[in-house]
């Protein structure tokens, strides 16, 4: 899976927290996306309904997603792959958003990664 910094995240939201350290500049950003690259991503929830024809799976009811650096917690989360290269072509995440790294905290209504 792709790490959060590769992404565009297209957030909506509702109100935001202010970071407890000073935000990253490009270069800082790129040196996170290094270290995370290999890192695992898990995704944990109530249910999952896997939608092959679509190359979607939905997670829905108490969604927490966590890399060692980056944790999102929403309603439900989509996640739509490529079938031939069988890498995450986007995720959309709803209801009650909230994504969290450790320079930021920030509530959101939808969230789009692609």
């Amino acid at each position: 899976m792709k790490s959060w910094k590769t992404a565009v995240l297209v957030c909506l939201f509702s109100g935001l927290c202010a970071p407890e350290a000073p935000a990253l500049d490009p270069a800082q950003w790129k040196q996170k996306e290094a270290s995370l690259k290999e890192q695992p991503v898990r995704i944990r929830a109530d249910r999952m309904e896997l939608r092959r024809q679509e190359n979607v799976i939905i997670y829905s009811g108490n969604v927490s997603v966590t890399q060692p650096q980056y944790k999102m917690d929403s309603d439900v989360l989509e996640v739509g792959w490529d079938p031939e290269t069988r890498k995450i072509r986007h995720l959309v995440a709803s209801g009650k958003v909230r994504m969290e790294s450790e320079d930021a905290k920030a509530p959101a209504d939808l969230l789009f990664w692609m």
